[in-house]
């Protein structure tokens, strides 16, 4: 979807709800392998997002779940494309069906597909790749504040 947007002129969220209905309509499916620290899983999916926050820049949540402060991150799985799920992400407090929607919890992850497939980080299309690899570091983040007056 990043890859449409960024070749499409029109920005804001109907840019991105054109780009939404075109990736609807194609229906790209990966089939991966998904290792992490607690289990294996095969699956297919039309879309695999890592997400420590609960939303997107737009607002839109992609993570119900997420916690920064939690020393792990979430990988949503979308197995199933539906337009009540993406309408979801819209409306805060609105459960995903687990049967679209998968979310797994974890501090460390390696993704891997047979065919190479789009890949993006922050909302940049990266090229294609075939394995991705991702691990939390907890608390690195430092904050420099000015002094109260």
């Amino acid at each position: 979807m990043i890859k449409y947007f960024e070749e499409d002129q029109q920005r804001g969220m109907w840019g991105y709800a054109r780009m939404v209905l075109k990736v609807l309509m194609t229906k790209q499916i990966i089939k991966c392998k998904i290792r992490s620290q607690e289990k294996t899983i095969i699956r297919s999916a039309f879309m695999i997002v890592f997400a420590n926050a609960r939303t997107y820049g737009t607002g839109a949540v992609i993570n119900p779940d997420g916690d920064l402060s939690d020393g792990k991150f979430e990988v949503v799985i979308v197995r199933k494309l539906s337009f009540w799920e993406l309408l979801k992400m819209l409306i805060p407090h609105k459960a995903f069906d687990p049967k679209k929607i998968e979310i797994l919890q974890t501090k460390e992850i390696n993704i891997s597909t047979k065919r190479k497939t789009h890949f993006q980080v922050d909302g940049e299309f990266r090229g294609k790749v075939n394995e991705v690899n991702a691990r939390i570091l907890p608390k690195v983040l430092n904050i420099i504040l000015p002094p109260k007056s």
